[in-house]
């Protein structure tokens, strides 16, 4: 018998009510018979609700409660003493900061192998966000990548990040999306109608979305916002600031079962983030074949190659990127084309199976 054991980062019970509910997430391949997932909460949500993410696997949901400064030196050993009872075969984080600490404490201490996830450049993130607390993570940053078995990254971006900390050990893995699922076959543009945008993402600083809401104060567009987060009210009197509202529909959660739909009604797909480490929501458009406009960044480069066209985050250059789309079918056409054919490298089948191999490897060398 197979065991997994995961430090989630968010709740299954947060990830539940975003949507964010995956077959076999947790399980590439149904490879192991138990998952057992240790939640940073009081309560989590009922394992039988979530039961999808690992498959066939029985899942286990353990919630310890939440680290703080008064428990943070005994905290490390009443996780060692739960995953010790648990005896599972690896250890898995998805974040290099506290997690991936504790993972890699505990995996020294009972010789378990430790995977942990890097979805982002920190560094890239410390230059837009300035908390004290991003700083004082560096500690627990440097320990995961040091001591973990397989850090596993979801660019090529993020890579060459870890490559400053340790040469071996790493492991490039795109997050998986379920490409099918995204076809569009007849999406058809009425051209007496404005054009529809679509913008799925976080509400938060670093996604910089007023840029987008300034840049279409002028242009015959709609624009639908997927995403809730610190700046939701910010954003609504932003756009109600430039007597645009009427252009903008919001819409604060898509289950993920349904969010296709968004994605399959859109012409453009539009995103103007400061910094990513991976970006969901671009696979997702490029898989319903649409052109993309989005912030020039390495990581978005990375994925889109050929099939977007990338803007510095300034409100004229997505107004002037956004225009040359709406005023040329060709170019729609062409750019979408060939997103459909790179999401491929992309789809879900492929890098769930490469998952597994990695899985494997390490338990087989372990």
């Amino acid at each position: 018998m197979r065991k997994l054991c995961i430090l989630l980062t968010d709740t299954m019970n947060v990830l539940h009510k975003k949507g964010e509910i995956k077959e076999r997430y947790y399980n590439p391949g149904n490879l192991f018979s138990e998952v057992h997932m240790v939640s940073f909460s009081n309560d989590d949500i009922e394992a039988e609700k979530v039961k999808i993410v690992v498959g066939n696997a029985r899942l286990f949901i353990h919630s310890v409660g939440r680290p703080n400064f008064f428990n943070l030196i005994f905290y490390p050993w009443r996780l060692l003493f739960l995953i010790r009872k648990i005896g599972p075969d690896i250890i898995r984080a998805y974040d290099i900061s506290l997690r991936g600490a504790f993972a890699c404490f505990i995996g020294k201490r009972l010789r378990i192998p430790v995977i942990i996830s890097l979805h982002i450049n920190y560094d890239e993130q410390r230059k837009y966000d300035k908390r004290a607390i991003l700083i004082i993570r560096k500690v627990f940053e440097y320990y995961s990548l040091t001591n973990s078995d397989i850090i596993i990254c979801v660019s090529e971006y993020v890579k060459n990040f870890v490559l400053h900390y340790r040469r071996n050990g790493i492991e490039l893995l795109y997050n998986r999306v379920e490409v099918d699922r995204f076809l569009c076959k007849d999406r058809v543009t009425d051209p007496s109608s404005a054009f529809r945008l679509l913008c799925v993402s976080r509400m938060e600083k670093q996604k910089n979305q007023e840029c987008i809401i300034a840049a279409i104060k002028d242009l015959n567009v709609i624009l639908t916002l997927v995403g809730d987060g610190k700046l939701y009210s910010y954003l609504n009197s932003f756009a109600e600031s430039l007597d645009i509202k009427d252009k903008i529909i919001f819409i604060k959660s898509v289950p993920n079962s349904e969010i296709h739909d968004y994605y399959q009604r859109a012409d453009i797909f539009v995103l103007s983030s400061h910094y990513e480490g991976f970006c969901i929501p671009i696979i997702e458009a490029m898989a319903a074949g649409l052109p993309i406009v989005a912030s020039n960044l390495p990581v978005i480069a990375e994925l889109i190659g050929d099939c977007g066209l990338l803007c510095e985050n300034t409100v004229s250059d997505f107004k002037e990127k956004i225009n040359l789309l709406l005023n040329d079918n060709d170019l729609r056409s062409k750019l979408g084309q060939k997103a459909r054919e790179r999401v491929k490298m992309f789809d879900s089948e492929g890098l769930e199976k490469q998952e597994k191999d990695i899985y494997e490897k390490l338990m087989t060398n372990a």
